[in-house]
């Protein structure tokens, strides 16, 4: 038996191109036909010849197929795929194909079994990374464990570059010409604040293994150089870090929140730390005129594969290192009624508690509300004093003709004292000087402007407190001096008071105050003793509509909706409805919005509280309304963007995700001047495919789906 597998060709040339023994079986009547290296129809002869040499023969059409090429799955932990053929046929080569970036090579070769299927195990997932010259050299290798390039042949090296426009901070690889093979580089969290670590913090890889974000070290904390965090009102750099050279103020490098390193000053340069250290993560050293200042840490997460990319995805825009001017607002001090009284003042309290009830008005000069505690008292603040203490009020009568004294005129324009004064001499609480009186009208001066001395203030006091019916006295008669009985109850004025036991300080004098009648009393000197007063009985204790509070403190006069116990419990201006002059009002801060009544710019944006609540409808308690890592000032002021959407701040021009990153030199002829080799059958972002062809694989019959290699989950 004998098959002609070629019907077109005569090879024994006796003109018969049907006999040719190509597969010449001898007995057996059995034969094995295949593979084929094409497909289609075959055409054959199946010929036999009998001892006797007699012979006949059959044609016989073979169809030659591929059958349809499944890949069900590719396992990257796992290391293996698997899939099928259908229909099923045993022993069917099938080869396991892998594009890499456009690279395609086969990986490896199967066969199915008797159920069709095929199996690939033991596929690599690690392996080693090579940067090859233009030669096909290894001159770098890339360790996915640590992130790190080594150099691996002599004439090469690995130089540092900080970050320029857009572009990163690059370790690059060059060769002894200085032609650059490759820019590698880190992105880190973009999300996590710069970390300031204390200068005594060793990089190692224990110590880094959870860093995140980008960490920077001052090598000195005590040296000319200072490292902060910058402020949230640097609208291109908030939660980086900033180097300051304090010997002349300036700022000479920044350190961002993706990594990027951009020194200011062509005395800053840097260094690689760790760079042939197989066990260590690199590092950046920064240095100033050649000496360390401190270090740079990028945290990534390893393993780290090695992701080329195009330099086209770095747009070379400059980027603006300077520190925009964004509006600051000083927090109001808590009110106080005068400038110049401050809690150190030994009269403070009573001061305070007089100008609380309105007692107290003091005089505005150059725009500020003073008090003059060390002025001496005149007559006529003296008189208003005591009416104002005693709740009088002057009645209508007091500000018409006739004048009561002759040196205080009726006139249009009547000085501010003359109702006080006029009041105070009708209920005989005052009085003019004797022995003067002017013949004209028969009215005694009362000298406003003079200055009234402890004894004459005691016994005026003293004299108020009788008439009001609040202590009893018998009148002295010539008393010498005039002043002492005055003198004597004031330093104790129990024995005297109607109601004794509701007091607890019955005193306006003391002892040793009392050892000087004659002295000139000065504003602040007769505070005290209005205050001291008020102890013994004060008529600011009405509650007119029995809700708790008095009614001096129950009071709005500035209608800013909160009443006068309340200004003062939260340091407002009772006078003024918004103290910190936000564009809210004192109430409405405190009530409805919960800002600060005494800070214009509550969470420090850089917009008033008035304009986050009715300009731009941000939260005025939170410096970034739309959470997208622009404060809300720099947003609406320096950015024009707006801060309720997150989508439009700030980030930088490249969208590249957290790893290690690297760009390959130009290949504008061949060979090119770098090529990067990964010896791992399998990477993310690798497709896989099966497919049955020829030998040398120049003719595909079969191509099955593709599946990408995913980033495996941690």
């Amino acid at each position: 038996y004998f098959i002609d597998t070629d019907l077109t060709k005569d090879d024994n040339g006796d003109g018969d191109p049907t006999n040719d023994k190509n597969i010449n079986n001898n007995a057996n009547p059995q034969f094995v036909l295949g593979p084929y290296e094409e497909i289609g129809q075959k055409n054959i002869k199946v010929n036999m010849v009998d001892q006797s040499g007699n012979s006949a023969g059959q044609l016989i059409t073979i169809d030659v197929y591929a059958p349809q090429v499944i890949l069900s799955k590719v396992s990257f932990d796992a290391g293996t795929a698997f899939g099928s053929t259908n229909p099923s046929e045993s022993d069917m080569p099938i080869s396991l194909v892998r594009n890499r970036k456009g690279k395609i090579d086969v990986i490896g070769e199967y066969k199915t079994n008797d159920k069709g299927e095929f199996y690939a195990e033991g596929l690599t997932t690690k392996g080693k990374i090579y940067v090859k010259n233009a030669r096909g050299e290894p001159v770098a290798e890339y360790d996915e464990d640590t992130g790190k390039l080594f150099i691996i042949k002599d004439g090469y090296s690995l130089v540092p570059n900080p970050s320029k426009g857009d572009m990163p901070a690059t370790f690059d690889i060059k060769d002894s010409s200085g032609l650059t093979l490759l820019k590698a580089f880190y992105i880190t969290d973009a999300n996590t604040d710069t970390k300031i670590d204390d200068q005594n913090t060793q990089y190692t890889r224990k110590t880094v293994e959870y860093m995140a974000g980008a960490h920077v070290k001052d090598n000195n904390q005590k040296d000319e150089f200072e490292f902060h965090k910058i402020a949230g009102d640097d609208p291109n750099w908030f939660g980086a870090t900033e180097i300051i050279y304090k010997n002349e103020n300036s700022r000479i490098a920044i350190i961002d929140t993706t990594g990027y390193i951009y020194l200011l000053d062509k005395r800053m340069s840097l260094r690689l730390k760790n760079a042939d250290n197989g066990k260590d993560p690199m590092i950046y050293e920064l240095l100033f005129n050649g000496n360390p200042i401190g270090e740079v840490f990028i945290s990534i997460k390893t393993p780290a594969p090695l992701n080329l990319v195009s330099k086209d995805i770095f747009g070379g825009s400059e980027i603006d290192t300077n520190k925009p001017k964004l509006p600051k607002y000083q927090k109001v001090a808590p009110y106080k009624p005068f400038a110049d009284v401050d809690e150190n003042n030994p009269y403070y309290a009573a001061i305070k508690d007089l100008t609380e009830k309105g007692i107290l008005e003091g005089y505005t000069e150059n725009g500020k509300k003073l008090f003059k505690p060390d002025a001496k008292i005149t007559r006529a603040e003296f008189a208003k004093i005591i009416l104002k203490m005693l709740c009088i009020v002057p009645r209508e009568e007091a500000y018409k003709t006739p004048p009561v004294f002759s040196d205080i005129p009726f006139v249009k324009d009547l000085p501010w004292y003359y109702p006080f004064t006029k009041e105070g001499f009708i209920r005989k609480l005052i009085y003019g000087y004797g022995g003067e009186e002017d013949s004209a009208t028969g009215l005694k001066p009362f000298k406003p402007n003079n200055n009234i001395n402890l004894a004459e203030a005691v016994k005026i006091v003293i004299e108020a407190l009788y008439i009001q019916n609040i202590i009893n006295f018998e009148r002295p008669v010539n008393p010498n001096p005039w002043y002492a009985p005055y003198i004597k109850i004031a330093q104790d004025l129990k024995p005297y008071l109607k109601i004794p036991e509701a007091v607890n300080e019955a005193f306006i004098i003391t002892q040793n105050e009392a050892t000087a009648p004659d002295k000139l009393l000065t504003r602040a000197e007769f505070a005290l003793i209005a205050y001291r007063v008020l102890k013994v009985h004060s008529c600011f204790n009405v509650d007119a509509n029995n809700n708790g509070i008095p009614d001096y403190l129950d009071d709005d006069p500035d209608k800013d909706g909160l009443i006068n116990a309340d200004e003062y419990k939260y340091g407002t201006n009772p006078f003024n409805p918004d103290t910190d002059g936000d564009g809210l009002k004192d109430g409405e801060e405190i009530k409805t919005y919960t800002t600060d009544p005494l800070n214009p710019d509550t969470d420090g944006d850089g917009l008033k509280d008035g304009e986050e609540i009715f300009t731009y409808k941000t939260n005025p308690k939170n410096p970034d309304t739309d959470s997208g890592g622009v404060p809300d000032g720099i947003e609406a002021i320096i950015r024009k963007s707006d801060p309720l959407n997150p989508i439009d701040d700030y980030v930088k021009q490249n969208k590249l995700l957290p790893g290690v990153y690297g760009i390959l030199a130009d290949c504008n002829a061949c060979p090119c001047p770098a090529t990067i080799e990964y010896t791992a059958q399998l990477m993310p972002g690798d497709v896989i495919y099966a497919i049955i062809a020829n030998k040398d694989k120049t003719k595909v019959f079969s191509k099955s789906n593709e599946i990408t290699i995913e980033q495996p989950k941690k």
